[in-house]
This record gives C-alpha cells, sequence and structure tokens, in this order.
C-alpha cells in the first residue's frame, strides 16, 4: 500500500445532472434561453449548485488535493512511497495548479486520466497533472456562470421590463447548441468507452514487447483494424512516440 491511499478524505462538490451542465453552457456564452425552459428541477439544481460556488471556484488546498490522488494512487504505478513525499507532491501541485478551480478534482477528471492509454497507467508530473485538469477547472467556472444566470432569471423582480420573446430563429439556434453539446458528451463518453476497453490491448505475439518495439509493432496492425479499436491503437503510438521522444531527449539519445 503506498501512502497516498492512507491519507485523508474525499471531499464532494454537488453534482449537476448533464441536463443541467448543458443549459449552462449555452447560458455562459451569452445566449438567452426562454423562460420555459427553466424548469424547476433546473432551478433547484442550480441553487444547489451556486450554495457550494465559492468552495469550487477556490484554488485547491494540499488536502483537497491529496484526497483526490488517494483514489488515483491503486489505479497507476509508481505512486509516492512516502507520506511525506505523498504531501510534498501535493504541496507542489497545489502551488502549480493556483489557477485551476477546487471543482476540477473530480471523480471525472480522475476517471479520465485512467482512461488515456498507456499514459493513464503512470502517476502523473505536476505539469501533466495541470495540463489535464485545466480544463476541468474552465468547464467548472461556465457551469457557476451558467447557473448564476438561470438563478437570476428567475429571480428578476416584477418591475424589471420584460425580456424580448425569443424569435423562431434564436429558438432552434438555441436547440442546435444543446443538441452539439450533448453529441460531444456522447462523443466523448464513446471515447472513453473505447479507450477504457481497448487501451491496454496487446496483439498476439507482442506481449513481451515495450516502448518503441510495441509501438513498431501496434503500428503495423492498425492497418487491420477498424472502429474504435482502430482509433485507440493510433492514440496509443503517438502517445507512446511523444514519450519515447521526450525520454530520449532527456537522455540525450538518438534512435
Amino acid at each position: 500500500m503506498n501512502a497516498v491511499t492512507t491519507n485523508a478524505a474525499p471531499v464532494r462538490f454537488f453534482q449537476p445532472s448533464n441536463d443541467l451542465l448543458a443549459v449552462a453552457e449555452v447560458l455562459a456564452s451569452g445566449t438567452q434561453l426562454n423562460r420555459r425552459d427553466l424548469t424547476p428541477s433546473r432551478v433547484a439544481e442550480a441553487r444547489a449548485t451556486l450554495e457550494t460556488a465559492d468552495l469550487m471556484l477556490a484554488p485547491a488546498a494540499p488536502t483537497l488535493i491529496v484526497a483526490w490522488l488517494k483514489k488515483l494512487a491503486p489505479l497507476v504505478k509508481n505512486a509516492p512511497a512516502s507520506k511525506g513525499d505523498a504531501w510534498q507532491f501535493a504541496q507542489f501541485a497545489a502551488d502549480i495548479c493556483d489557477d485551476v478551480p477546487a471543482a476540477a478534482f473530480n471523480e471525472e477528471a480522475r476517471k479520465a486520466w485512467v482512461k488515456q492509454g498507456e499514459k493513464g497507467t503512470w502517476w502523473p508530473a505536476i505539469a501533466e497533472l495541470y495540463a489535464h485538469l485545466k480544463p476541468f477547472g474552465e468547464r467548472a467556472k461556465r457551469q457557476i456562470v451558467g447557473a448564476r444566470r438561470i438563478v437570476a432569471a428567475v429571480e428578476r423582480t416584477p418591475d424589471e421590463p420584460p425580456r424580448h420573446k425569443p424569435s423562431a430563429e434564436e429558438c432552434a439556434a438555441v436547440a442546435a447548441k444543446l443538441e452539439a453539446l450533448r453529441a460531444e458528451q456522447a462523443a466523448q463518453k464513446a471515447l472513453e468507452d473505447a479507450i477504457a476497453e481497448f487501451g491496454s490491448w496487446v496483439p498476439e505475439g507482442a506481449e513481451n514487447l515495450s516502448g518503441d518495439d510495441l509501438a513498431d509493432f501496434l503500428e503495423g496492425v492498425i492497418p487491420t483494424l477498424d472502429g474504435p479499436k482502430r482509433r485507440v491503437t493510433e492514440m496509443r503510438v503517438e502517445e507512446m512516440r511523444k514519450r519515447a521522444a521526450m525520454v530520449r531527449q532527456v537522455m540525450g539519445m538518438g534512435r
């Protein structure tokens, strides 16, 4: 057992439904929604989201980072071996990730790290952790903006002039954006499922290969593959090539 798994308790923020996330993304982009789209369930979720907004948008403290890493450690290699090393890593991460909202340290981000193929089998360097979490943090900011606009829309005072009725074109544009966001979420889910299924696949004859040798072998069988398996294998080869190039650069070696 490594040091991280023996430390800290998980920290949870309110997680809105995918429906509210899509609506919040549209609102955050500046698009106006019709009031009939502000259903009681969406408004209730938006209010619940804002109850922890300050905590969600604050920089992550080392204690929260350790709690997040606690669930990542059993799934990867090379996690910190001592309690002191784990705590030092969390302190360094808190310093570098000071512009990443605490809400980025969520379960979705943890699973996304593990599902990215060979890279996801290793403990992240702090620079890798920052790059991985940054998009999740930006999305959390947009979700809060959207939630605030939802609540503000239903709390307008009676004497406030009503907004103009959306035209058919505006309604169609909102519907199209929502559909595009749902399609994007579905595509991301399909990719994550494919990575989970084929991210560690090794063809017959390559069981004992690694590094460039494994990348060469996988590249050779790519023409025989199709669908998600081919896409994931192409991604793995590209990532393996990049990792090998970085190692050679650091070691001052040529292939």
